[in-house]
């Protein structure tokens, strides 16, 4: 009679070994291979949490709960520069404060967010921050909704903080900002804020140093004039496995030249600053692909776990030829590591983010025109600038309003409208692996 086995024998469970290995492998897998979940917010939840908005923006803000962290900061992002545009400053300036939180719990000058950012950057799934140009472009926007509200001190504190964000490269990498337009705003602030002659002659110095055609506009000229044109650049994942991370130009190249007039007084606005070579550059030096060292770390897994596989299946065959089960069962349980391995890398979240801020403009022109506020607030009408420009060939104007606080004014405006995107930003409703 053959004796019956028992299945808690010594032999019967190092059999099982490598099929738990097995099924360890397919676990890991499948455990990587799921999407993120996405939050569960129903229709009145997010009808209340849109309703104190515009009507024209509220199909972004509604983005807002049905995306949930992580894309809320790229969210507020975009609906928050929508809403400004429209008009609504106090919308932008709580969406612009909701995307500062964000970034500051990451990209404080503090030894708390260094902390931060090492847990942060290894994350496989991570909530939108933004890149150096975009956290950069959300200190711009809200250092101008300050100017709007006659607040310079914090205005200007807050173009400072862009120029600390576009020194923040991938990793805990620093460099110099090279961001002109925001350290002549900075200079500008300043001035309004009434700060002493050096500290804004420092700023607009740094100006200048970074940009020639920024210089230091003449005392008497205290009405400041933005205008954006062009479309924002894009983020293209490229490689074998979508790993490599590359810029490319809007598809609406930047205006070469803005007329500014008002009062019969004109002038014509001075290229301040070139979204697409802020976010293709690092302190000026082109960028060819960024993130490219996940792949490598990916590839050099995935030869260890094949090169493990394959020795373990040769030992396993050798025991099975010569009767060594110590030998097979040390090549299947080889075999297990590999597979394991080669599960792990090719699980791997290696994808680039490509998400990005959609609605920003191409590039920033700049100019400013003489301006002395009423003898009393209300006084007259309330003036515009005329900006007059060329598209292929087509002469084009906007009027833009004039916000008057304290001894300064500003006129914001741009070529395209801010709402003119669709309502999801790009690559936020396919999985980032």
């Amino acid at each position: 009679m053959t004796p019956s086995r028992n299945p808690t024998t010594p032999r019967a469970r190092r059999a099982k070994a490598p099929l738990a290995a097995a099924l360890l492998a397919s676990a890991l897998v499948s455990a990587c291979a799921m999407p993120p979940q996405q939050p569960l917010v129903s229709a009145q939840e997010v009808d209340s949490f849109v309703a104190g908005y515009p009507p024209s923006v509220q199909r972004l803000y509604r983005q807002v709960p049905l995306q949930g962290s992580r894309n809320a900061a790229l969210n507020h992002m975009r609906a928050g520069l929508a809403a400004l545009d429209a008009g609504a400053v106090e919308a932008a300036a709580g969406s612009f404060d909701e995307v500062l939180k964000v970034i500051e719990t990451i990209y404080a000058d503090n030894p708390e967010a260094a902390r931060a950012r090492s847990v942060w950057y290894r994350e496989a799934a991570k909530d939108f921050k933004g890149e150096a140009y975009e956290r950069a472009m959300a200190y711009y926007y809200r250092g101008l909704v300050y100017m709007m509200q006659g607040d310079y001190q914090n205005a200007r504190a807050s173009f400072r903080g862009g120029m600390l964000q576009d020194s923040f490269m991938e990793g805990d990498e620093r460099m110099e900002s090279d961001f002109g337009a925001l350290a002549f705003l900075e200079g500008w602030a300043g001035r309004c804020a009434e700060h002493d002659r050096n500290t804004v002659q420092t700023s607009f110095a740094e100006a200048t140093r970074r940009n020639p055609a920024l210089s230091e506009p003449p005392a008497g000229n205290r009405l400041l004039v933005l205008f954006e044109s062009g479309s924002a650049p894009k983020k293209v994942a490229s490689g074998a496995h979508n790993e490599v991370l590359r810029y490319v130009p809007g598809a609406l190249p930047p205006l070469p030249r803005v007329t500014l007039e008002m009062a019969g007084l004109r002038t014509e606005a001075v290229q301040a600053e070139d979204i697409y070579f802020q976010a293709a550059t690092r302190s000026g030096r082109q960028v060819d692909a960024i993130n490219g060292g996940k792949v490598e770390y990916k590839e050099t897994t995935g030869t260890a776990g094949r090169v493990a596989t394959g020795v373990g299946a040769g030992l396993a065959v050798a025991g099975a030829a010569s009767g060594n089960r110590n030998l097979g069962y040390a090549g299947l349980g080889l075999m297990a590591v590999g597979l394991v391995a080669q599960a792990a890398a090719n699980a791997m979240q290696t994808e680039a983010d490509a998400r990005h801020w959609d609605n920003l403009p191409g590039n920033i022109l700049l100019g400013s025109l003489p301006w002395r506020p009423p003898a009393r607030a209300g006084q007259g009408a309330t003036p515009e600038v005329r900006v007059t420009f060329n598209r292929d060939k087509q002469g084009e104007r906007r009027n833009l309003q004039v916000h008057a606080a304290g001894a300064c004014a500003l006129a914001w405006g741009r070529e395209v409208p801010a709402g003119d995107i669709p309502d999801a930003a790009p690559f936020t409703n396919v999985r980032i692996r």
